[in-house]
């Protein structure tokens, strides 16, 4: 309150941006706009911006000098440079630019990161949090940017929102040389000023070049000589270091640091790394100011990479890869041609330019210029050296990789790039794969959460198996060895402390420490959320709501105890969303939510689409308009005196109070700032004086000291999240690069609570993929008091990790409101309260292992671990763990470390204490309406209304007083904090005099009227009378305010009505909900991000609407009805308040009506128009069955969202609007000449089937272009030309173009695994088949509809396909699905052939694990993934794409492989890539092992061997055939001959039934037959030997594909009858529990062999449950032993005392049957002796060759290796695939110290574990 000149006061607010000064000396007030004017006008500031120059004038002058230049010209000219052919038409493969696999880019580069950030010009969202492993430990030679985490603001300083507050933010900054800004002069040095800092290559090539005014540029190249090794790192550094001095001293004032030389002889230096040491080196030699520095860097590409560049000393950034690659992809045909190169920067510079706004104002700051060379990260895995000399001062505490480490990886990633040397060749590098790093991939980067893991953990929780359990735990703990801290930390168990078990505590207390973590009602389904509340509950354990509230229903006092509802922890989190009075009296914990460990300082977004009436009602919102969750921000937005503050608990705190933290190892001053956050806390005590008051913050350096404010604050408990959470949707940068581990984070928050004796008042508790015992101890013994579990939980519930969870697709029903697929809910509380009792049990364990007997002893005991003496890489040998180590109880003895037994109170204000007292007569049966009269209320009265809701809330709920109760107390004076704060509905106050912040904070149905004192002579119009935030997260109620509202009026109101006479800046913000209506002035930005709800304001100038953030409300006229309604409320208004203000209007009110604007939020407004339609509609029809789903979004249609939520900036234009041509050409493959040039020489009419309509997006390209220019066709006899199309598609996020798309099928990718259903139609006509030996399948109908199939495929997070019983040789198939749904043919098969050498074979004969083990085969039909993969190697081979490679050199090393089988085959082809000379011996007379004789011709085609056999040959591979090693040619003698020998011979022993009558003639193996029978097939002269079935009851004794093989083949040959005998019982249609997914599922299946034979007899020809007892026989004539029936018994399977499953005959079933032909298909039981013997190689018990785990070579001879089924027993043909392949990479490694051979999953840099090992 100010005195004015004229006498009168003025009550006012200092606003954002305002200043105030107080005068000392002339004993006045100097107010703002005062003190601006005096200080403008005191110097000519004007001039010291006039030698200021802007980039335009640069280009402009660059055009007079050179000529203009655009960005395509000068991607094509760096193109040409690089490679000339990467711009000629005949470049189709996306890797041959081989910098792309230099810089680490891989198709997720594109598909989930670039391409999206392009097209929506923002960053792409993911979900789930991260998983993988940290850089620091990773093998897969990450890039340097991985090294740093985002640093964030909670609690101390507010995080920002970006994008609704970007008043407030910029990215303009100057750069270059910069005068001492302390020593003011009228001539400072010219500055560039740049609006952003990501530049084009125009914006690049002319920084270069310019002379403008005097500036020059120095190029400097941050590459050096790759024979330098790793040794040539911190010379290369030191060298650039000198230049850029000389440079600087010379009077450069922009240094460009280029990698642009970089080529298979030099090696890009990390960007990052010669920034810092530049950087540091100028700052140094004090030259930091006189340059700029710029980058040009191949490496940057996602937001996190600027950040960082710009942290530690970049100016401005040209990332040339991005440019260059998105110009090769529109020339390939994979991206928008409409895209051009402008467009493509544009959009990618604003999508780069948002995340760097979000990034900042996560952390407070609003401005690049303060943002940038601030260091705002910390470093987790980097050595002090490379600290010290790159990134000095910036927070490091475990030490790592050396420079010598980082030169390795950037070695690693250079020879992966350019292999081709003297001795080594591409071999698998050239294509591009991606490592895994995002999503799990086989053989790709380590993540925590696996395919093993998941399946264990479900099936051991649901089975409440603890030996499953317990393997789980096992791949759980090894995978955090190779992600996570924890996992570099072992426990110190011992025999000599160890107690028995049955002294530690029961697992029922240890549970009792356990939660379930923060995900809300609307992250994830009703049914999850219930499941894990109902679970906890069961346990004594605690769940949380998380911020979505909670539906009353669930916390109603008349529930059963174990199947209870409610959510003991509730959150209040920013968005405030269903936070009421009642929600918060019903709690045992109120967590208030400051970071989300999957996005910390930001806040998140709830699309309309996920918003269901239930949610809705439950957030207290409209069902289809999307929720935004604001950073949290507003609760610490106000500041209070510190004379309230100090009145806390009735301590006197000080400001100067200092405290100590074990990191820096000093006494600093406590951030003071921190206890603006103790009003929430004081506000929630009052609100639930029972419940504990927590704080979630986000592990990160100085979150101890955070912690200890937060302690000092009265809070209870302190929740320390790691980095790696999070369900809900974010961004990747906020995914993977803010936050830390929570080891870090709890480590130093128990020792700075310890050291400051604060300890003892909280409890602390972990949180972030805790998941096993060993995880929950180590967390205790850091000292966490409790332990929040997220994730696991959620699996144990059915969650698969798919990663969609922000698409609404989540296929098991966790994670999403799509009805369908929440009907696909199969979790139950059980699994839950299981999974806590067994990691209980594992808890106790290593309890009894310590010799401790309760949990609460291991609490701190940093002594009991130690580092891992077996580190899993050198990495991991680097880091120290000595920071987090500390025992903060041995250095401070004396303190206690108990958590929270001293408890944390309040103290209630003295007048609320009094009329509590005096209330009880309101809650009598008979009720009472209870007035107060004329109280005095100070500020001290802080949170006033609030018990007495506590207490209303307690008895009546939501409902509140009622009826004949109420509270009605008028006050006068000055109203403290938070008055009126979840005030209940009943309570009505009123208030002559003014209130503080937080006025009527969270309404929950009261009434509050605030008014100046009736003597008062000051326009209350013009006059504040309630301060900041009134009204935050407002759910019911009227409010009344005569007089000016401060900032953040109504942020989140979601139901109060509400009237003002003026608020200030951002009012209305976040509001869903209620009704406003402001009488007079509004402030900047209001009704920003304003989502549902109406606003009325009166407009009081001309341009008043700029005011308004219009980017999500429409303003509109009042209608007749609105008038009314504001009439009637102005009219109660003046009524109450005596406003005058509000008389003048109703007064006037034919003149002041028209002033009214309606603001109107455009979601709110389609949603009620919809609601109105659908009434219409319901009345028309006149249907009682029409429900309220007409109500809500239809998700079946195309989600056409005219604005994103989180894009507010201003409305997203698309760039899909181009015409479609009038007359689009034939698409026909066999109607196009021209493309049937191009098909192979060598088809059969089966090899075109159901191709038809099938065209490679390239090549539909190519075509379209050649119509368009009319170019010679001659031309292209054999090349292919790829050049823009109109439309194509980008490489991977965009359906298929509309000509190239059936008009009668627009396939829907998205919910394609629901739509369609799986190809059930894979065989021809049973009866036609019968009659030929053609392949059975019927490839018209499989190929046909292959996209439709193919849509099925979900790209699953954890693709279990490829995971441990999925494909062995993990096959990238999500990868290649998505391709062909894209007809991207062409790259499917790039991806195909990099783990498959052989998909024709597989895709023919595999029994498929990979659809035993896809996800979606959980609740529907898997996607038919053979068939996929068949068509595209088919399709290929049609293409004439599938030519001999042959190396460019050899590189004089010799093979020898011995059997052209499956596995000799593929280790064969592998070899050959790399120059290496390869002979494959085989004893039979033609190629191919198995595929050749073991499998039937109309199976696998012989010709499709063939083809393949003749390819291999054409690339090198010498066949000898009728050679048999150890009989024509002696085993040591290849050993004489060769540099190695792989073994690959197959386990061919059969299983024999040894009974009698066995040696009679007519029982074979069936092998044999098979084999006889093909090779009669191909011609040659080989007698039947009495094996002939013609015209013979032939019986098959075994079941599996080689049965079905010989009851098909009899059937062709004439068989009178076929049927199969199997010792086992039929399997039922369904899994069993025993039998879990993913593993493969023993059901009954009818294949093609059993088909056939039931069309011929009607009948099934498999008998189960049968064995034979012996072979009946007869003697003919000629004196021939000879089979003439079996005697059989039925039996029956029983488990034994030890839980063995035995056979047991039923003798009284004994009998005889017919038979002249017994083919035994019994299995095998492993390889022949001859060769084993004469190599002298050790054979394991089952009498396979003996190799290490995970290795091929022999122990005996180091050049022998062994892959396939010789070595690991009878298995699946893509076993011996993998096995070969991979056996040939070991070989490959031992003979040229090196590999460019795919390890598993196709990824070539994965390490190969030596014996040593992990």
């Amino acid at each position: 309150m100010l005195s004015c000149a004229n006498g009168d006061f003025k009550r006012d607010r200092l606003r954002p941006g305002r200043m105030l000064l107080v005068d000392t000396h002339l004993k006045k007030i100097e107010l703002d706009e005062d003190l601006k004017t005096r200080i403008a006008l005191s110097r000519p500031h004007k001039q010291l911006s006039s030698s200021r120059i802007y980039l335009d004038l640069i280009r402009k002058d660059d055009v007079l000098s050179h000529g203009a230049v655009t960005n395509e010209f000068l991607n094509r000219l760096h193109l040409e440079q690089v490679n000339p052919g990467l711009i000629k038409k005949k470049d189709v493969h996306l890797d041959s630019d081989r910098r792309l696999a230099l810089y680490a880019y891989t198709h997720d580069t594109f598909s989930l990161l670039l391409v999206p950030m392009i097209k929506e010009k923002k960053e792409a969202l993911g979900s789930m949090g991260n998983d993988a492993a940290l850089a620091c430990l990773s093998d897969y030679s990450p890039l340097l940017f991985s090294y740093f985490q985002q640093l964030f603001a909670q609690v101390t300083n507010p995080p920002i929102d970006p994008f609704r507050e970007q008043i407030v933010m910029s990215l303009r900054c100057p750069i270059g040389p910069e005068s001492n800004m302390l020593e003011p002069d009228a001539e400072l040095a010219s500055r560039l000023i740049l609006e952003q800092p990501v530049l084009s290559m125009v914006d690049m090539e002319v920084i270069k070049r310019t002379m403008y005014k005097g500036w020059k540029s120095k190029v400097i190249d941050i590459t050096y000589p790759v024979k330098y090794g790793v040794k040539g790192l911190v010379p290369g550094l030191d060298a650039m270091c000198c230049v850029a001095c000389t440079a600087a001293l010379d009077g450069y004032q922009m240094l460009v640091l280029s990698d642009r030389n970089a080529s298979a002889e030099r090696v890009p230096i990390p960007s990052l790394l010669a920034v810092g040491a530049i950087h540091q080196c100028l700052i140094r030699h004090r030259l930091r100011m006189k340059v700029a520095i710029i980058v040009e860097t191949g490496e940057a590409r996602v937001v996190h990479d600027f950040c960082v560049l710009l942290g530690f000393g970049a100016d401005a950034i040209c990332p040339y890869m991005v440019y260059e690659t998105m110009y090769r992809l529109r020339n390939l045909g994979l991206l928008d041609k409409e895209l051009n190169d402008d467009q493509v920067y544009q959009g990618y510079r604003q999508g780069v330019e948002r995340g760097i706004f979000k990034v900042m104002a996560k952390m407070g700051i609003s401005t690049l210029h303060s943002y940038k060379h601030a260091q705002i990260f910390e470093i987790v895995g980097l050595a002090k050296d490379v600290v010290e000399m790159c990134f000095k001062n910036t927070v490091s505490r475990l030490g790592g990789a050396t420079f010598e480490i980082l030169a390795a990886e950037a070695l690693k990633r250079h020879r992966s790039a350019f292999p081709t040397t003297s001795d080594a060749s591409f071999g698998d590098s050239k294509t591009l794969v991606a490592s895994g790093t995002f999503h799990w991939r086989a053989g790709g980067e380590k993540h925590i959460n696996e395919p093993l893991a998941v399946a264990k953990l479900q099936a051991a929780t649901r089975l409440n198996n603890s030996k499953t359990f317990q393997e789980y735990s096992q791949a759980s703990n090894m995978a955090q060895r190779w992600c996570t801290l924890r996992g570099q930390l072992e426990i110190k168990t011992s025999k000599k402390i160890q107690i028995p078990l049955s002294d530690v505590e029961p697992a029922s207390e240890i549970v009792k420490r356990f939660v379930t973590g923060a995900m809300s009602f609307g992250s994830i389904s009703w049914e999850a959320h219930t499941a894990l509340a109902i679970a906890m509950n069961r346990i004594g354990a605690k769940s949380n709501t998380g911020e979505g509230g909670e539906k009353p229903e669930r916390y109603r006092k008349d529930q059963d105890p174990n199947e209870n509802l409610r959510s003991a922890i509730k959150q209040v989190a920013s968005a405030r969303f269903g936070v009421t009075s009642s929600y918060l009296a019903n709690a045992d914990e109120l967590q208030i939510k400051m970071a989300q460990g999957a996005k910390p300082g930001e806040g998140g977004e709830l699309p309309g689409h996920k918003v269901t009436k239930d949610i809705a009602d439950t957030r207290k919102s409209t069902a289809g308009v999307g929720l935004i969750s604001p950073p949290p921000h507003h609760d610490i937005y106000s500041i209070e005196d510190l004379a309230q503050v100090k009145e806390l608990k009735g301590k006197q705190f000080d400001s100067r109070e200092r405290y100590y933290c074990p990191f820096c190892f000093s006494l600093k001053s406590f951030p003071i700032i921190s206890f603006l956050f103790f009003q929430l806390i004081y506000d929630l005590k009052c609100a639930n004086p029972v419940a504990r008051v927590s704080v979630k913050l986000v592990s990160e350096a100085g979150v101890g000291i955070i912690a200890a404010g937060v302690a000092k604050g009265n809070a209870d408990h302190i929740t320390v999240s790691g980095h790696d959470g999070g369900t809900g949707a974010s961004s990747w940068t906020g995914i993977k690069h803010a936050g830390l581990p929570w080891e870090l984070g709890v480590a130093e928050t128990h020792q700075v609570l310890t050291m400051n004796n604060l300890r003892s008042r909280v409890v602390l508790q972990a949180d972030g993929q805790i998941r096993t015992g060993r995880d929950v101890m180590i967390a205790a013994l850091l000292g966490a008091d409790e332990f929040g579990m997220s994730t696991a939980p959620l699996i144990v519930l059915g969650c698969t990790m798919m990663r969609k969870c922000h698409l609404n697709t989540c296929p098991v029903g966790v994670a999403t409101q799509d009805p369908i697929l929440r009907a696909k809910f199969e979790g139950k509380p059980e699994h839950v309260v299981n999974y806590m009792f067994m990691v209980a049990e594992e808890v106790r364990y290593f309890l009894s292992k310590l010799g401790l007997k309760k949990l609460e002893e291991a609490v701190g005991r940093t002594d009991l671990l130690y580092a891992s003496s077996n580190p899993v890489n050198k990495k991991a040998t680097m880091l120290e763990f000595g920071s987090i180590l500390k025992n903060a109880q041995q250095m401070f003895p004396n303190v206690s470390i108990r958590g929270g037994s001293v408890k944390q109170v309040i103290e209630l204000g003295a007048l609320e204490t009094r009329l509590l007292t005096e209330i009880a007569e309101v809650f009598s049966e008979n009720g009472h309406h209870k007035v107060f009269d004329n109280e005095m209320i100070t500020n001290l009265d802080r949170t006033f209304g609030t018990r007495i809701s506590y207490e209303i809330s307690k008895r009546y709920g939501e409902l509140g007083l009622e009826g004949s109760r109420s509270i009605t107390i008028n006050l006068k004076g000055h109203a403290g904090q938070s008055f009126g704060a979840f005030l209940a509905k009943g309570v009505s106050i009123t208030l002559e005099g003014d209130a503080n912040d937080y006025v009527g904070k969270c309404l929950s149905g009261g009434k509050i009227v605030v008014f100046p004192p009736k003597n008062a002579s000051y326009k209350s119009e013009e006059n504040s009378i309630i301060g900041n935030v009134a009204l935050y997260g407002a759910t019911s109620g009227d409010c009344w305010f005569r007089g000016v509202a401060g900032e953040r009026f109504a942020v989140r109101n979601s139901g109060a009505n509400v009237i003002v006479e003026a608020v200030g800046d951002h009012g209305c913000e976040y509001m869903t909900g209620g009704r406003v209506i402001v009488l007079g002035t509004i402030g900047r930005n209001f009704a920003a991000a304003m989502s549902g709800g109406i606003a009325y304001v009166f407009s009081q100038e001309n341009n008043f609407s700029r005011l308004i953030n219009a980017a999500t409300v429409d303003l509109d006229d009042a209608s007749t009805e609105d008038l009314i309604f504001v009439k009637s409320k102005i009219e109660e208004f003046v009524k109450l308040t005596g406003s005058e203000l509000g008389q003048r209007i109703l007064t006037n009110w034919q003149k002041e009506h028209q002033k009214i604007i309606k603001v109107f939020p455009k979601d709110y407004k389609r949603v009620l128009a919809e609601q109105e339609e659908a009434r219409k509609k319901q009345a028309e029809l006149d249907k009682a069955n029409l429900d309220m789903s007409l109500l809500s979004v239809d998700d079946s249609k195309p989600r056409t969202r005219t604005l994103s939520m989180d894009m507010q900036i201003a409305p997203t234009i698309r760039l899909h609007n181009k015409k479609q041509k009038d007359a689009p050409r034939k698409k026909s493959l066999l109607g196009d000449n021209r493309k049937q040039r191009r098909l192979s020489k060598s088809l059969r009419p089966q090899d075109l089937a159901g191709f038809e309509n099938e065209e490679d997006l390239q090549d539909a390209a190519d075509l379209e272009e050649e119509e368009e220019s009319k170019s010679d066709l001659e031309d292209h006899s054999d090349e292919e030309e790829f050049v823009e199309k109109k439309p194509s598609v980008d490489i991977e996020s965009l359906g298929v173009p509309a000509h190239l798309r059936k008009k009668d099928e627009p396939l829907d990718k998205l919910r394609g695994f629901v739509k369609y259903n799986r190809q059930k139609k894979i065989y021809r006509d049973p009866k036609e088949r019968l009659n030929d030996w053609d392949e059975v399948y019927d490839f018209e109908a499989i190929r046909s509809n292959i996209r439709e199939q193919a849509a099925r495929c979900m790209d699953c997070g954890v693709p279990f396909c490829q995971g441990h019983s999925g494909c062995p040789l993990g096959n990238i198939i999500p990868k290649w699905n998505d391709f062909v749904f894209k007809k991207n043919w062409r790259q499917a098969l790039e991806q195909l052939l990099q783990t498959n050498n052989f998909p024709e074979f597989t895709g023919r004969v595999c029994p498929a694990p990979c659809e035993g083990a896809c996800t979606l085969g959980i609740g529907s039909p898997a996607v038919t993934i053979k068939s996929i993969e068949c068509a595209i190697i088919d399709y290929a081979f049609m293409q004439g794409w599938m030519k001999p490679s042959k190396p460019a050199f050899n590189t004089g090393k010799r093979i020898a492989i011995i059997g052209s089988g499956p596995s000799g085959l593929g280790a064969a082809a592998q070899l050959i890539k790399v120059g290496h000379t390869v002979v494959v011996y085989e004893r039979k007379n033609r190629v191919g092992g198995l595929l050749r004789y073991g499998i039937p011709t109309m199976k696998l085609d012989k010709f499709v061997v063939d083809r393949r056999v003749q390819l291999l040959e054409q690339e090198g591979v010498r066949f000898l055939t009728n050679t048999e090693i150890g009989k024509h040619v002696p085993a040591d003698f290849l050993l004489k001959e060769n540099d190695a020998i792989i073994v690959c011979t197959g386990s061919t022993t059969a299983r024999d039934l040894t009974v009698e009558g066995r040696d009679a003639k007519g029982i074979c193996f069936a092998m044999e037959y098979l084999e006889k029978s093909q090779r009669r097939r191909a011609g040659d002269d080989v007698a039947w030997e009495g094996l002939d079935p013609s015209n013979k009851k032939v019986i098959i004794l075994g079941g599996g594909d080689t049965a079905t093989d010989c009851i098909a083949t009899s059937n062709r040959l004439g068989c009178k009858t076929v049927g199969a005998f199997e010792i086992l019982p039929q399997p039922g249609p369904e899994r069993k529990p025993e039998n879990p997914w993913p593993e493969w599922p023993l059901i009954f299946r009818v294949d093609y062999g059993h088909e056939e034979a039931k069309e011929k007899t009607g009948s099934d020809p498999r008998t189960y449950s049968v064995s034979t007892k012996r072979f009946l026989t007869t003697t003919n004539s000629a004196g021939v032993k000879v089979l003439t029936g079996l005697e059989i018994v039925d039996v029956e399977w029983e488990k034994d005392d030890k839980g063995a499953w035995k056979l047991v005959e039923k003798t009284e079933t004994i009998r005889t049957i017919e038979c002249d032909l017994c083919i035994l298909a019994m299995g095998f039981v492993g390889p022949e002796k001859t060769v084993i013997e004469q190599l002298n190689l050790k054979t394991d018990p089952r009498s396979n060759i003996l190799t290490p785990k995970d290795k091929y070579d022999s122990e005996v001879a180091k050049v022998v290796f062994a892959a396939g089924d010789c070595r690991r027993g009878q298995s699946l043909v893509v076993w011996a695939i993998h096995e070969g392949r991979q056996a040939a990479r070991q070989v490959d490694e031992y003979l040229m110290g090196k590999t460019t051979l795919a390890g598993p999953g196709g990824i070539v840099t994965a390490p190969i574990q030596h014996k040593n090992a992990i």
